[in-house]
């Protein structure tokens, strides 16, 4: 089952027009009000498209705030539909080129990340929410570009493959309690994410280019690559769809699987 709309969950909050360092203040002032209790942020990915398409590529999430960026990983991997076969990191950044804080894949300990690089297992998602602010107050890197901040939130950057490049900027927008049940979920999304070792943007908007014509000299290599056939309807690639049920099943499987094997530990 397929979707050709952004699919989500109801949202009433409306985006105010304020200052960038209100936004992250009041966001910073909510979290610290529930200190004593279980809560969750809502995340935003979006995929940076790098002038290649004409159309965006988000999800967001609801993720437990104790959750680690291993975790996050595992779930914006079910979100783009990944087979997680390459390294990945998260970044604090100061713009494109800017890196400040890297929090490594676990299986690229030995590379050269610098002297900041953090192991993504030992790093909660409120841990690195934390930073950003702590970071955005330093008069020093004030100076380059406001870190973490997209239309006043926070973010961090998410990067897979670094051949092919997926990037992908996450913006913590809210934060919502939870209890004890609470299993992580896409809330909603927009357009179908990038084939797996489809060669980056600029590769995927090849490929799109491709399908839209059946006489193209690339046409049954790429069709055949990516499942499409010409005479078929419900295979043929649809940049503009996804399942956004599929991916919570996917995500809440995981989830349980995880949580009960760490209870065996």
């Amino acid at each position: 089952m397929s979707f050709s709309s952004t699919q989500k969950m109801p949202q009433t909050a409306k985006k105010p027009s304020i200052k960038i360092n209100k936004v992250a203040k009041d966001l910073a002032e909510k979290v610290k009000a529930f200190k004593d209790q279980d809560f969750a942020f809502r995340l935003c990915i979006k995929l940076d498209d790098w002038g290649c398409l004409d159309f965006p590529i988000y999800r967001k999430v609801l993720i437990d705030s104790k959750s680690t960026l291993a975790d996050l990983h595992n779930i914006l991997q079910i979100c783009f539909e990944w087979d997680n076969s390459h390294l990945h990191s998260f970044e604090i950044s100061a713009g494109r080129g800017n890196r400040i804080k890297t929090y490594e894949d676990s299986r690229s300990m030995d590379d050269d990340f610098g002297s900041d690089s953090i192991p993504e297992h030992k790093a909660t998602i409120l841990s690195v929410f934390n930073e950003i602010q702590i970071l955005t107050l330093s008069t020093t890197i004030a100076r380059l570009i406001p870190i973490g901040q997209s239309k006043g939130k926070p973010k961090f950057i998410y990067i897979y493959d670094f051949g092919d490049n997926w990037e992908g900027e996450i913006t913590f927008e809210d934060i919502i309690e939870i209890d004890k049940d609470f299993i992580p979920a896409c809330i909603e999304g927009l357009n179908a994410a990038p084939p797996d070792d489809s060669g980056g943007m600029s590769g995927y908007s090849h490929i799109i280019e491709v399908l839209k014509n059946p006489k193209h000299k690339d046409y049954e290599d790429i069709a055949c690559w990516m499942g499409c056939e010409e005479d078929d309807d419900d295979q043929k690639f649809d940049p503009h769809t996804f399942d956004i049920e599929e991916l919570n099943q996917l995500i809440k499987k995981r989830f349980l699987r995880v949580k009960k094997s760490r209870k065996g530990k």
